[in-house]
């Protein structure tokens, strides 16, 4: 019998003594989706170190492969560890200063989270509204707030997953430019889904999160920054923040031009980086515009099926609809979470409700990565007809 000090007054759970098992689903939300086969067996590869040669590698292939997604040459490119929220606070963290006015376009919850954060970091928020919901903005109201304001820089959901509204980039980076405002695109539901073109469009700063078209786990970001945007950094009176997103530290450890040799920073999240590795490895093979077809080519199928079932859209200028993730009415008589827990009950289908200002008004259909395809789309619309006819609400 051991001694006292050996005694512990906590015993070990007897749930992790068994191996862990998770029914597989089908993942129609707004994200994560199902994963490639290609990237779910990156996920059992050895285990490296993060300062090895051969990790070093992998990240300058990411450093490349980001580069191809967001159409972008800079130099400022790399991968965070953690999610798309990661990708806004870096980008925020390190170009926000106290007393900087931000101009945040709010089509949904996103543009609500920008404003929090940049309270946070003591900067000033303004907001351009489209004044409806499901629509997106106009350049008289953006133009408005720009000559009211002068912020210094602007944030933009290309894609906001919670009203899947669509967001013309061009447009919004063109007429921010004419006002030396400084344009940072969260792609986090839209990259590979939808055309983005960072250098043609002159955007100063982009991120995106690896769960969402790239179909790779959640828990890492992309990010890349314009010259603009790192002159801004540069030039910055305060010291960032954050120890982790500051620009400079991240800049080493990715080993770009001006900040090296590589350097430690943290522990790389190896595993995750193999799978997002993989994942930006597989729309390579099918090349970016393809994966763009597709995706549009599986929404605008799925829009036809809707409405034969007599279903509408919250989006319904065609211009401002999100491919990746589908807005649909849900009708009054109809309560929108009856039907999305009977899909997952009998199904194992995630289709969810809304979010924010969607909240108990939508179900959001996401067709991403390995799902944008019309098998998946059928798939769905049998399933959601079943349903709502088993939950009395098939009379629309």
């Amino acid at each position: 019998m051991g001694d006292a000090k050996d005694l512990l007054c906590v015993d070990a759970p007897l749930s992790l003594k068994r191996r862990l098992i998770v029914p597989k689903k089908l993942l129609c939300g707004p994200g994560p989706t199902n994963m490639h086969s290609r990237v779910r067996d990156a996920l059992s590869l050895p285990l490296l170190g993060h300062m090895h040669k051969e990790f070093a590698e992998i990240m300058d292939e990411l450093q490349a492969g980001t580069k191809y997604l967001f159409q972008t040459l800079n130099k400022m490119t790399f991968a965070l560890a953690g999610t798309g929220h990661a990708g806004m606070e870096c980008c925020l963290t390190n170009l926000v200063e106290p007393g900087d006015k931000v101009c945040i376009v709010k089509s949904g919850i996103w543009g609500e989270r920008c404003g929090d954060m940049v309270t946070r970091l003591q900067g000033i928020p303004c907001f351009v509204e489209s004044g409806k919901l499901g629509n997106g903005i106009g350049i008289e109201s953006l133009e408005k707030v720009l000559l009211a304001e002068s912020p210094r820089l602007l944030y933009v959901a290309q894609g906001e997953s919670s009203t899947g509204v669509q967001e013309d980039i061009a447009m919004i980076a063109s007429a921010s430019s004419t006002h030396k405002c400084i344009v940072i695109v969260d792609t986090v539901a839209s990259l590979g889904g939808v055309p983005f073109k960072m250098d043609e469009w002159n955007v100063g700063c982009v991120f995106t999160g690896s769960q969402k078209v790239l179909g790779a786990p959640p828990g890492t970001a992309l990010v890349s920054f314009g010259a603009d945007a790192v002159q801004k950094y540069e030039r910055r009176r305060t010291p960032v923040t954050s120890y982790l997103f500051d620009l400079a530290n991240n800049a080493k450890y990715w080993n770009i031009e001006g900040f090296g040799p590589r350097g430690y920073h943290y522990t790389g999240a190896i595993s995750s980086f193999y799978a997002l590795r993989e994942a930006i490895g597989v729309v390579c093979e099918e090349g970016l515009i393809e994966t763009q077809r597709r995706h549009q080519d599986a929404a605008t199928y799925l829009y036809a099926k809707l409405k034969e079932m007599g279903l509408e859209l919250l989006v319904s200028d065609p211009k401002f609809r999100l491919p990746t993730v589908t807005t649909v009415k849900c009708p009054s008589h109809v309560n929108p979470l009856t039907v999305t827990n009977y899909l997952m009950d009998n199904f194992l289908l995630e289709v969810s409700g809304g979010l924010g200002p969607s909240k108990g008004l939508v179900w959001r259909i996401g067709l991403m990565g390995p799902n944008a395809n019309r098998d998946t789309v059928d798939c769905i619309v049998d399933h959601l007809k079943c349903a709502l006819k088993a939950t009395g609400s098939s009379h629309l």
